[in-house]
């Protein structure tokens, strides 16, 4: 279940991150969320997903503008894991969001990812042979 906020927001970034191959959530991914603006990029808010991959972010108009007035938050993500950047969506930013509950899916490339207790597998010449 996201987080729900207990004071009312004027913007709701919700969403899950999958993995691309799987389409599964992948839980302890630090997602941010930031405003593109033309001199300096506000960040509006950062939280780790939960174990189903979802995540949600509250904020509101004061978290984010530009000398003139914004319509709405030109919104893009920077997702990492273990400290290493594995999505930023800067170049596709949503423009001008409205006032609500928007739902994003994130698909990172992220490093090689392996099931919990398995060793990665090994792909140098002393895996083929025998005994290797």
């Amino acid at each position: 279940m996201v987080t729900q906020f207990k004071i009312e927001r004027e913007y709701i970034l919700q969403g899950v991150v999958v993995n691309r191959a799987t389409q599964v959530g992948v839980r302890g991914v630090l997602v941010e969320a930031w405003d593109l603006d033309t001199k300096y990029n506000d960040m509006l808010g950062q939280v780790t997903t939960d174990a189903n991959g979802e995540f949600a972010i509250g904020f509101d108009s004061d978290y984010f503008g530009n000398a003139k007035a914004d319509n709405g938050p030109d919104v893009f993500y920077k997702l990492f894991m273990d400290g290493t950047q594995v999505l930023n969506t800067m170049a596709k930013a949503a423009h001008n969001l409205p006032k609500r509950t928007t739902r994003v899916k994130l698909k990172p490339n992220p490093p090689q990812l392996q099931a919990p207790g398995r060793a990665p597998a090994r792909t140098d010449a002393a895996a083929r042979e025998p005994g290797g």
